[in-house]
């Protein structure tokens, strides 16, 4: 199954191109009107985002700050023409994984997705009964959503 990645940008022949640029290696969906990005993340559920950060609406760092809200581990690649040092530590300080300089290639923007696509495994069924281990479960599933490290410790062999 390809990965997801949804593209944000108000230029359409930028989405044009990297569409198709990156569809014979990933499912790929593209926003040109940011403002109801949020209902595609929710239905759609990419596995990463790329975003221009000056856009009319909604900005790049708009849409940082409601994918940190809505804590859906998503991450987030900002693209723009318009580089300064203050955008890329406001982006980093908003949660971006990495920041693209117009005009990048198409193999700099495939390395950069690839970077930061979350690693898919195969679910395996969890076998448990008791109360105890259903809640570290439970506890387990909303770290995996998050950058946080996570410190399991028990009896050996539990």
């Amino acid at each position: 199954m390809k990965a997801k990645v949804l593209i944000i940008d108000d230029e359409i022949s930028m989405l044009e191109w990297m569409k198709i640029a990156l569809e014979n290696k990933y499912e790929v969906l593209t926003i040109n009107k940011p403002e109801n990005f949020i209902e595609i993340v929710e239905s759609e559920k990419p596995d990463i985002i790329v975003t221009d950060i000056r856009m009319p609406g909604l900005t790049g760092f708009d849409i940082l700050e409601i994918l940190n809200r809505k804590n859906l581990g998503i991450p987030c690649i900002l693209m723009t023409a318009y580089a300064s040092i203050d955008s890329v530590i406001e982006a980093m300080r908003k949660g971006a994984k990495d920041y693209l300089v117009k005009p990048f290639s198409e193999e700099e923007l495939v390395f950069r997705i690839e970077k930061y696509l979350p690693f898919k495994k195969e679910v395996k069924e969890f076998i448990a009964e008791d109360e105890k281990t259903l809640k570290i479960r439970e506890l387990a599933e909303k770290a995996a959503k998050t950058d946080v490290p996570v410190f399991i410790y028990g009896e050996s062999g539990v």
